[in-house]
């Protein structure tokens, strides 16, 4: 269970009830999001400009692949857990 102060953070931020599919589906959120602004052969730079989605900063940064690997294993591990098939795979063959 999800701690009653965290839990309303939690709910504002997503606009409906803490669930484990609420919160699997907020990450896909973010994981598209990526996907969206990966329109250079899927180099990553270490910031995405919040107005214009201009890749801007450093590149192919080690640590940002390493963070995206580790999101879609958890992923795929949330999703297993919640016995999930409707959710898409968002990041498998881009």
């Amino acid at each position: 269970t999800v701690p009653a102060d965290s839990a309303q953070i939690l709910g504002s931020l997503l606009s409906q009830d803490v669930s484990a599919a609420s919160l699997l589906a907020a990450g896909d959120t973010v994981l598209l999001r990526m996907k969206k602004f990966l329109t250079n052969g899927l180099h990553m730079n270490e910031q995405i400009d919040r107005n214009t989605g201009a890749l801007t900063s450093a590149k192919d940064l080690t640590w940002n692949y390493a963070n995206v690997l580790k999101a879609m294993k958890a992923r795929q591990e949330a999703k297993a857990a919640l016995g999930e098939t409707r959710h898409q795979e968002v990041f498998i063959m881009m």
